[in-house]
């Protein structure tokens, strides 16, 4: 029996023994996230200053549900669930601990985010204040804009179908309708909503007509009809050339930006080519 009970006291010790050598983690941490939770930054700044690096932090530091691991070579790493984690190491100098590096404290945009692990610019694998360092690359980001409006400006357009002109129907005394084909090259379908096409008179009036667009597949043409114009609606209703490109145009009713959420399917290799133009 006393060997049991000398047993059970040494298990008591060591357990004592490790909530004891944690202490220090679990205060710090403890300090930490109530510095997150008031947005004190001089705080967080000395506690953890790659944290200068972030828009905002999320942190909630549960002592009880906390794996705390000490890592050979010196340090303590964190795990805190929910994918995130910190990893602690002692200052030298003074022995006080900070913040090394940390995964899922940081918070970003969401879309941007997919945006950056879906072009090659962030990989999951990186630490909070690379993958900062890596989204604040505003360059690439206007890279590949340029890049898709390029090529979505080459292929959704409307297109030309008479004589390089836009065919005009009519009487010539009682007036007419244009008919407008637009073409969608692209690699993805394009909604109706997204755009209209505008018909813009020569006259001094400067008589304008917006047409709804049409929801259009890959790879698919839509005629659009302005109905019924009067005879005036151009200067020169017999001369075909006044229904050219200066009277017809697109307008998209989105932003590049949202452009870029809604129809972009990035291939994965984006930074990697990105990389090769500098």
């Amino acid at each position: 029996m006393k060997r049991i009970s000398i047993f059970i006291s040494m298990a008591a010790l060591l357990f004592l023994t490790g909530c004891n050598k944690n202490a220090k983690v679990k205060s710090f941490m403890t300090e930490l996230a109530a510095a997150v939770s008031s947005n004190d930054k001089a705080t967080i700044a000395k506690m953890y200053p790659d944290a200068v690096k972030a828009d905002s932090l999320s942190l909630v530091f549960d002592a009880e549900k906390a794996q705390i691991e000490e890592i050979e070579g010196g340090g303590w790493n964190i795990a805190l669930g929910e994918g995130q984690n910190l990893i602690l190491v002692k200052n030298k100098s003074d022995g006080a601990l900070s913040v090394k590096e940390s995964h899922g404290i940081f918070s970003f945009t969401k879309s941007l985010m997919d945006f950056a692990l879906k072009t090659g610019l962030v990989k999951k694998d990186m630490n909070d204040a690379t993958i900062a360092t890596q989204l604040s690359d505003t360059a690439f980001v206007s890279w590949v804009s340029a890049a898709f409006m390029k090529s979505f400006n080459k292929k959704f357009r409307i297109s030309k179908v008479k004589d390089d002109c836009f065919s005009y129907a009519s009487d010539l005394t009682g007036g007419g309708e244009w008919f407008i084909t637009v073409k969608n090259d692209c690699d993805f379908d394009f909604a109706g909503s997204d755009y209209k096409v505008i018909v813009a008179s020569t006259t001094p009036s400067k008589e304008v007509i917006t047409l709804d667009g049409k929801d259009l597949f890959s790879g698919a043409e839509e005629t659009l009809r302005t109905g019924y114009l009067k005879p005036e609606f151009s200067s020169r209703i017999t001369d075909i050339m006044d229904f050219c490109d200066p009277n017809i145009s697109l307008k998209i009713n989105l932003s590049t930006a949202e452009l870029l959420g809604k129809y972009y399917n990035p291939k994965g290799d984006e930074y990697e080519n990105y990389l090769k133009t500098k």
